[in-house]
């Protein structure tokens, strides 16, 4: 056999392994962080002195961030925790080149380009860095960045290597964003179903019945815990007061700790947020993350706030 065959029959297993090594992760569920570990790991046995590390760029910004280097210490990367920007005119000189091919760089300890991690590089030994492009349907999201602790350009196999591990690195990552696209399609269509659900038979429950108390009752048993842990019913009453109709929870202990917050603490009419406003507006609220910093600006003393806390209040709408 050839050198040249024997190196394309390498190549070939490293390949088959390592897509055989991914449909295992995803098949487990895998996280990108944990696939790509492996990847890196994977690389790193084959190549002694090569130390992996996968940079992408994180959606939404025009920055390169550090996902993985499992065997590269958390401080060699301490100047590049904000992230690398690659354009723009805080961008480092060059850079959009290790977007378009590889780059290979056979002495980094005295290239210029890398004179913010120069200390680093020297305190881990590293003397050569080779970068390849990872893709992702067509386009360049990052790269797979190897550190060698010798000052030298890789061999071919190495480069066959790093040609298959950004390979699966570009694969796992579609693969996984079009995961995480089914999930939240199936999620949305759920949330559709649960609601026509609820509609259909709140509208039932509103059309058998012209006691509202009776119907609200009715109506707080699909609400929760199916769509919320909270739910209440008040109404303004001829004298004035707001009125509880209907308060239910999942959990009663909560329900306890809620009924007595409104006993001891009963609303205030002209207060400037929340059932007040919306009384006096006819707009709905939404609280979509109720912090305990707004629990502390809203409560009127500390056992106010020690009820409030106990009925379990994180998020909140108030609809007219």
């Amino acid at each position: 056999m050839s050198t040249t065959e024997s190196r394309q029959r390498s190549t070939i297993d490293i390949l088959k392994k390592g897509q055989q090594r991914l449909r295992k992760h995803l098949l487990a569920g895998d996280s990108l962080e944990e696939i790509l570990t492996s990847l890196v790991i994977t690389a790193e046995e084959l190549s002694p002195g090569l130390h992996g590390a996968v940079f992408l760029i994180r959606p939404g910004t025009n920055l390169l961030f550090k996902v993985v280097a499992p065997n590269i210490p958390d401080n060699f990367f301490k100047t590049m925790q904000d992230g690398i920007p690659v354009s723009g005119d805080a961008a480092p000189k060059g850079i959009e080149k290790f977007f378009k091919d590889k780059v290979l760089n056979p002495d980094i300890v005295n290239d210029p380009f890398y004179s913010l991690v120069n200390d680093n590089i020297r305190e881990n030994n590293f003397h050569s860095c080779w970068t390849h492009p990872i893709h992702s349907s067509g386009n360049a999201i990052g790269t797979f960045t190897v550190y060698h602790t010798e000052a030298r350009n890789p061999t071919i196999e190495e480069l066959d290597l790093m040609e298959i591990i950004t390979g699966l690195a570009g694969m796992a990552i579609e693969m996984k964003e079009s995961e995480e696209s089914l999930k939240i399609n199936i999620a949305e269509q759920k949330n559709r179903e649960e609601m026509l659900y609820f509609l259909n038979k709140a509208s039932e429950q509103l059309a058998t019945t012209l006691d509202y108390s009776v119907a609200y009752e009715e109506i707080s048993h699909l609400i929760v815990p199916r769509l919320a842990d909270w739910f209440t019913v008040e109404v303004v009453s001829e004298s004035g007061t707001l009125d509880l109709l209907i308060a239910a929870h999942k959990d009663p202990e909560r329900l306890n700790y809620g009924l007595e917050l409104r006993k001891k603490y009963p609303p205030d009419l002209h207060a400037e947020t929340g059932t007040a406003r919306v009384l006096r507006t006819g707009k709905s609220e939404l609280y979509p993350r109720v912090t305990e910093e707004m629990l502390r600006a809203s409560a009127r003393d500390d056992q106010y706030f020690d009820l409030v806390s106990r009925a379990g209040f994180y998020s909140v709408m108030i609809v007219p």
